[in-house]
Order: C-alpha cells, then structure tokens, then sequence
C-alpha cells in the first residue's frame, strides 16, 4: 500500500510554534518527501484553509508551499473510491 500524507501532517510540520507536534511530524514530513509518497489533493486543500485561517499565513506563500510540494510529491486526486477505501482501511488500522 503506498503511502499518504494527511493534513494535520503538514500543519504540524509547517509550524515550528507547535514543539514536539511539530519535530514528530517534520520528521514524518521529511520521510514523504524523501520517499516521494502520495499527497491527496483534498488534503492540499484542507492545509491550504488551515494555513491561511487559522495559521494567517498569506494566500501567496501557502499556494507556493503547496505547489513545491507537489513538485515532489505525487499529487492524487480524491475520488469517491478512494475515500471509501480510506474509510475502510482507518476503521480496521488500531489508534495510535
């Protein structure tokens, strides 16, 4: 199963205010990018309202983050399928 990233993932790891939240999901970060994992466009867009909201970080920079992300990363579309998918894997994957 190939790998993905989620939103709270990039928050975290986008904001260093956030202490070990942050260093956890850097890391995690840095892992993706080196593996070049897969990258929902759905979550691009849910970090994209996250970052700009509630982080007030400007419309420009969050669009250029997201976009050097998906220079490297393999951007997929969402689709019904593959949320059913999601849904179904998360229902049996233990809590961390």
């Amino acid at each position: 199963m190939q790998q993905s990233l989620d939103t709270n993932i990039l928050v975290y790891a986008a904001d260093p205010s956030q202490g070990a939240k942050h260093d956890i999901a850097k890391a995690l970060f840095d892992k993706a990018l080196g593996e070049a994992w897969q990258i929902p466009t759905q979550v691009l867009g849910e970090f994209y309202n996250v970052a700009t909201r509630k982080n007030h970080m400007t419309r420009e920079a969050v669009a250029a983050i997201i976009q050097a992300w998906m220079d490297i990363l393999q951007p997929i579309p969402t689709s019904a399928l593959a949320f059913q998918k999601a849904i179904a894997y998360a229902s049996k994957a233990p809590f961390l």
